[in-house]
């Protein structure tokens, strides 16, 4: 005899017949795959007579909804405690400030049977924590070679659009100013993390510049990573010495190409293109800016201003890459 006041009768797929379930083993899945105590943001600015929710705004799904249940669920959000939102509007936030559909890069080498994962893969969040994991310090992701795996946040890391990460050190390839500060063309600055308010997050990053109050939505095309060693994506670059291994070979001097940060030693590394190595990870230590002999020749007729280049009369960072990599070849 089953008490109707803490169980209610319930079906499940892979269960013959009907179940009664203690209520406090459910939970509630409010329209859209939404649960109570759900934390969510919205999508687009709202305002009326009972509260206000800006676009962007973080608030909890407390329930359902009893204006449209079809199509709308019961939300408290700071400034509308009371809102019953379209779930067409809301967007599910996981811990870690992750949404459903960003691109992950792992931090971790696993294997099991289900499948594998190595450091630098890329994959996809594709919801909360479940089952044994916990939903505030992990989230459920998707790579290629295991369909489901819970990872913690300190084991994976957010790719940006434009495969920019947050920290990377980035290059504008454009002026700007207004009351907040300056962006110079060829400044530096640094990702730090996804584009806000009415900017597009899957063209737009979030940078810093030194010259600019506050933060700057970057249009990713106007941007340029400057990977480790203060080398370019693009660089031609020789190498100091040689390495071989099972992937290929690379003979001292080989003249190379830099194509992008490294995925297994980002630390020390960047990933290099050689004629007979094309996924090449080299320390920074054993790669040397190429330049070609008549560049070299001029940087040499230039040796006699460096004293008047290191006292600040002319001189650019060009000629400044020019000058060091002459020295250190003379």
């Amino acid at each position: 005899n089953w008490d109707p006041n803490t169980h209610v009768l319930c079906k499940f797929p892979n269960l013959s017949g009907n179940f009664n379930a203690f209520i406090h083993s459910l939970e509630l899945e409010a329209l859209g795959s939404f649960h109570l105590g759900d934390t969510v943001i919205k999508k687009g600015a709202f305002k009326d007579a009972n509260g206000s929710v800006a676009d962007g705004d973080r608030g909890e799904v407390v329930g359902r909804s009893t204006s449209h249940p079809k199509v709308k669920v019961y939300c408290r959000f700071p400034q509308y405690t009371n809102f019953h939102a379209l779930v067409s509007e809301l967007e599910l936030w996981l811990p870690g400030d992750y949404r459903i559909g960003d691109i992950v890069i792992s931090k971790l080498n696993f294997k099991s049977e289900t499948g594998s994962l190595a450091v630098g893969d890329r994959g996809e969040v594709v919801g909360r924590a479940i089952a044994q994991w916990d939903p505030k310090t992990h989230v459920r992701c998707r790579f290629p070679k295991i369909p489901s795996k819970h990872l913690a946040l300190d084991q994976l890391e957010l790719e940006l659009p434009g495969g920019f990460r947050i920290g990377d050190t980035v290059i504008s390839k454009f002026a700007f100013e207004d009351e907040d500060g300056s962006v110079a063309d060829g400044e530096r600055g640094e990702v730090v993390g996804r584009a806000n308010g009415t900017s597009d997050p899957k063209l737009f990053v979030l940078c810093k510049f030194p010259n600019f109050t506050g933060n700057l939505n970057v249009l990713i095309g106007d941007l340029e990573l400057e990977a480790l060693g203060g080398f370019h994506i693009g660089d031609p670059v020789t190498k100091k010495g040689a390495f071989k291994d099972a992937n290929g070979s690379v003979a001292d001097g080989d003249r190379g190409e830099v194509v992008g940060r490294s995925t297994s030693d980002p630390g020390v590394k960047v990933y290099c293109k050689f004629p007979k190595y094309t996924n090449f990870h080299a320390p920074v230590s054993e790669l040397e800016l190429w330049v070609p002999r008549q560049e070299k020749m001029r940087a040499m007729r230039w040796k006699r201003f460096i004293p008047r280049w290191k006292s600040g009369i002319g001189g650019d960072e060009s000629t400044t890459r020019l000058l060091q990599e002459s020295s250190s070849s003379s």
